[in-house]
């Protein structure tokens, strides 16, 4: 047993009142803070959420006596029900603002709505029509480039050479579509950038053509194909075969009147050079170059949209494979398990149902992923053609080789290719090989 250390002592006071005292006055601080909040509300001209809850709960109160009261009738409860029903929607609206639904917001604001899903509507179809534009752009100059190549150039320098002989007036698509066309169709380049050169003069004399693209597109065709009468309607009856070639003009073939043409056309512009046609500028020839200016960059614009859509479609494409691919081998313990319950009798072809959904989900895994890989592909060189032409181009007869990590810099001006022999850290050299081919 422990010793003793000291004695304590106790007082117990059985009066309350201190207690009791000391609560009222924590319930009397609570309501006057209460009351105080309440009378700022007011100053302000507003309501406490506390006194809107006591509203709706009086509300509440008052339904509930009419609701269960033996003297009620249906229709009483009825009107009842409705006028609690707008007593706390008009409360809520009062305490937190009107709430309506997005449909509810489309319908008061109709033409706000429609004015937003026109222009979205609009910004699509112009994207779209900017990225097409780029690409069969694209597509033409590619095409360009494989005719080009037994010439030494390359489609993207045949497309600037041309609208550099117009003055601007031809823009670059027009070119690239044309070109390609007419250089399928047994031209030479030299004679493309003559008639474009040729191009504005026609326009400016001809009530046949609107613009030097359309006058550069009609000579073009009309040659191409060897109408005399398409060259007739732009530089008159001075082009008449049959006057210049006697009964040899009917023997000729579509290739023969085509270079025929070509002469006469030749002989012709330099006739009317010298009368001074087409040696100012007008103000239509100044409209339509700064048109040309405008739509040249829409070339880039749709290009960096095609761009950003193949790589967006990528992103998707390869998420959708990573869950393709998760889903089965997912199935595959799903696969084993089912193997083992037919196996044992408990189930019957689950096993082989397994194995046809982890077939079709490797299936179009795979889709995907080659979808993807060509996306990522268009979206890393985009459609200017001048990423994707990566072939060597040697001026014939110059027997010239360019090893290791050489490249070359063709230019096509005045008659002539120009190629420079470029190597990393050391000067460059240039050549100009004479090419008969040119005349």
């Amino acid at each position: 047993m422990a010793n003793p250390v000291g004695t304590m002592f106790v007082e117990l006071d059985m009066d309350t009142s201190k207690y009791t005292k000391a609560q009222k006055e924590i319930l009397t601080a609570a309501h006057q803070s209460s009351l105080d909040i309440e009378t700022n509300f007011k100053r302000l001209g507003g309501t406490s959420d506390a006194m809107y809850q006591a509203m709706r709960q009086k509300a509440e109160n008052a339904y509930a006596g009419i609701a269960n009261s033996a003297k009620s009738s249906a229709n009483e409860i009825r009107r009842a029900q409705e006028a609690l029903h707008a007593k706390i929607t008009s409360l809520n609206e009062q305490q937190f603002g009107a709430q309506a639904t997005l449909l509810e917001r489309m319908k008061g604001n109709w033409i706000a709505a429609t004015a937003a899903v026109t222009a979205a509507y609009l910004a699509a179809s112009k994207m779209w029509d900017l990225a097409d534009k780029a690409a069969a752009y694209a597509e033409n100059v590619e095409t360009l480039n494989f005719l080009t190549s037994q010439y030494n150039i390359t489609g993207q320098q045949m497309v600037k050479t041309i609208s550099e002989n117009s003055d601007g007036l031809i823009d670059l698509a027009t070119a690239a579509k044309i070109s390609a066309d007419a250089l399928a169709k047994g031209f030479k380049p030299e004679q493309l950038a003559e008639m474009a050169k040729w191009a504005p003069i026609i326009d400016d004399f001809s009530a046949s053509v609107g613009s030097s693209r359309e006058a550069f597109e009609t000579l073009v065709s009309s040659m191409a194909a060897g109408r005399e009468r398409g060259v007739t309607q732009l530089l008159g009856a001075t082009i008449d075969l049959k006057e210049a070639f006697g009964e040899q003009a009917e023997q000729m073939s579509k290739a023969e009147k085509a270079t025929a043409l070509y002469n006469l056309v030749a002989q012709r512009m330099i006739e009317i050079q010298k009368t001074g046609v087409g040696s100012t500028d007008s103000m239509s020839d100044a409209m339509d170059r700064l048109k040309n200016q405008f739509d040249d960059p829409k070339l880039t614009v749709g290009d960096f949209i095609i761009r950003a859509g193949a790589g967006l479609m990528a992103m998707f494409q390869s998420l959708a494979e990573l869950a393709t691919v998760f889903a089965s081998a997912l199935l595959a313990p799903v696969f084993a398990l089912m193997k083992v319950t037919d196996y044992l009798g408990i189930t019957k072809g689950k096993a082989d149902e397994v194995k046809i959904a982890m077939d079709a989900l490797a299936m179009s895994a795979e889709d995907l992923g080659k979808k993807a890989a060509s996306n990522f592909g268009l979206w890393r060189r985009g459609c200017r053609p001048e990423r994707n032409w990566r072939r060597a181009q040697v001026p014939s007869g110059s027997g010239t080789r360019l090893a290791g990590r050489e490249r070359k810099i063709l230019r096509w001006s005045e008659g002539s290719v120009k190629w420079q022999r470029c190597t990393p850290r050391r000067a460059r050299s240039t050549t100009t090989p004479s090419l008969t081919r040119w005349g």
